[in-house]
């Protein structure tokens, strides 16, 4: 395309801009579908631990002694005193919760969702970015967030206009674009919403995809003169949280390398309390004395698994 031409309003840039990272208050947009999601999973580490702990005294027997301390008698049962299996069931659901926000932010099958966003990465093309940039504005130049640097340099030493400025770093906008294309491509053939969300979501938002939710596992076991047959299950679903960490963080890498070719927007930066203070304020939240050792763990293990994602949304860890 001829770097004069009129700009049209369906420049795909702009309208990507407007759909994933628009202004309207009354909407989400991709950096709240992210933030909910990796927050989402976060909580989870810190209830998860929180269950781990309160699961340290639950048993299934209970000896009764008398003054001698000797046992008169076995009662059976499901002794708590932690309440671990009420916990259980809160986490479950706080867990379909967030699978249900990953689901959000990693389909590709609603406008404005990061699966969508994911797909219209690999349909730009080099001039879609030239003619937003010439002709976004009437009486500018949008300059690309990663030659920001080289410009203010070039309009200091060489006193470049604009649009000569963009010429002149053509080949280095058309290896970027190249870049977040390609990336764009390996994360939609890594197929993450699939293998994130999709087994899950069969066994635990539908009831014929897969109808059998659980494990049975049957032991024999007698009491006195009485033998029965005890039962437990196993959920079969399961949440895979190193394959969320790495589709998070690939996704962050996207949205950031599209920030600095787009200009303008915001991508996925937001606010929050510091990531060991909002752990650790998590883990207040419940009445079970939790280990420091343990909760610094979780703040470390998350720093390690998480460091792009908190990176890209300028979320400090410490």
């Amino acid at each position: 395309m001829s770097l004069t031409e009129p700009f049209d309003v369906t420049n795909k840039v702009a309208v990507l801009n407007d759909v994933y990272f628009g202004s309207d208050k009354s909407k989400n947009y991709i950096k709240h579908d992210f933030r909910r999601a990796l927050e989402g999973f976060i909580q989870r580490e810190v209830v998860l631990h929180v269950m781990i702990e309160s699961s340290k005294k639950r048993h299934d027997t209970q000896e009764n002694t008398d003054d001698n301390g000797h046992v008169v008698s076995v009662a059976h049962g499901d002794f708590d005193p932690d309440n671990a299996g009420f916990l259980y069931s809160i986490f479950k659901n706080h867990e379909l919760g967030s699978m249900l926000d990953l689901r959000l932010l990693l389909t590709n099958q609603e406008s404005g969702a990061g699966g969508s966003f994911v797909n219209d990465l690999m349909e730009l093309e080099l001039d879609d970015f030239i003619d937003y940039y010439l002709n976004k504005k009437p009486d500018s130049i949008v300059i690309p967030s990663f030659l920001s640097w080289q410009f203010m340099k070039s309009r200091h030493d060489e006193k470049m206009k604009g649009d000569e400025f963009i010429r002149f770093h053509m080949e280095d906008i058309a290896k970027a674009v190249e870049q977040l294309k390609s990336k764009a491509r390996k994360f939609n053939d890594s197929n993450y919403k699939n293998r994130i969300v999709t087994n899950y979501e069969a066994l635990k938002f539908h009831k014929d995809r897969q109808p059998n939710k659980y494990e049975i596992n049957e032991v024999a076991e007698t009491m006195g003169p009485l033998s029965y047959m005890k039962t437990t299950r196993k959920d079969l679903s399961k949440v895979e949280t190193k394959l969320i960490s790495k589709a998070l963080n690939e996704f962050a890498e996207l949205v950031e390398m599209y920030r600095l070719l787009a200009g303008g927007i915001d991508g996925l930066y937001g606010s929050s309390w510091p990531l060991e203070t909002y752990v650790k304020r998590t883990f207040e939240i419940f009445n079970k004395d939790v280990p420091m050792e343990v909760k610094d763990k979780v703040i470390a293990d998350l720093e390690k698994h998480l460091s792009v994602s908190f990176k890209h949304t300028m979320w400090s860890t410490r």
